[in-house]
């Protein structure tokens, strides 16, 4: 699920942009996907690692925002799959609960609930120094910069760019990473 979840989001962007290439591939991954989501979404959520929670949420919030797809129903499905991961009394890896944390940001953000999230995305920031892998801590900001636009609006722009200046500062990162670290740096206009 987290490779076609990957290729998805590498083609959405190309596809939107009107390469024909990229929107066969992306169908391709939502084709495969779609089954997948459907599986999880009746199990149980301890049986799942935290890792497994991140991946499934994010690809349901994604799915949340295409009515097409389920719509709203994923939205809540989502955020029981954050929420249950946070309780747990064994705590996620610093990245894993970075991550889950920027999709209740996200999930928070489309509630409406502006103020929790601004809190939330606060908590990120002080999980990001205890993140080991460099790939992981680069995600991270990118996820952190794409969500301080949408709780700062223009205002938050300068944050965003000092977020990715931070991703890109990071040695020895993966060729991928900064490729999608400059994607995020144009659909965000930095």
């Amino acid at each position: 699920m987290s490779t076609l979840y990957s290729a998805l989001s590498r083609a959405v962007p190309s596809a939107k942009r009107g390469n024909p290439l990229a929107l066969l591939r992306a169908l391709s991954c939502i084709y495969y996907l779609r089954p997948l989501l459907n599986k999880y979404r009746g199990v149980a959520i301890d049986r799942l690692s935290a890792d497994q929670c991140d991946v499934l949420s994010t690809v349901m919030f994604k799915w949340s925002t295409l009515p097409i797809f389920g719509g709203p129903r994923w939205l809540l499905v989502a955020e029981a799959v954050v929420t249950s991961v946070l309780k747990r009394r064994d705590a996620p890896k610093a990245h894993t609960q970075a991550l889950l944390l920027l999709t209740l940001v996200r999930i928070l953000l489309v509630r409406g609930k502006k103020s929790e999230a601004k809190k939330r995305h606060a908590e990120v920031a002080t999980l990001i120094p205890h993140i080991s892998d460099l790939n992981q801590k680069a995600r991270v900001y990118r996820g952190c910069a794409e969500i301080v636009v949408g709780l700062e609006g223009a205002h938050g722009k300068e944050k965003a760019r000092k977020y990715l200046d931070l991703a890109d500062a990071l040695p020895g990162i993966d060729d991928d990473v900064r490729v999608k670290t400059s994607e995020m740096r144009r659909v965000l206009g930095i």
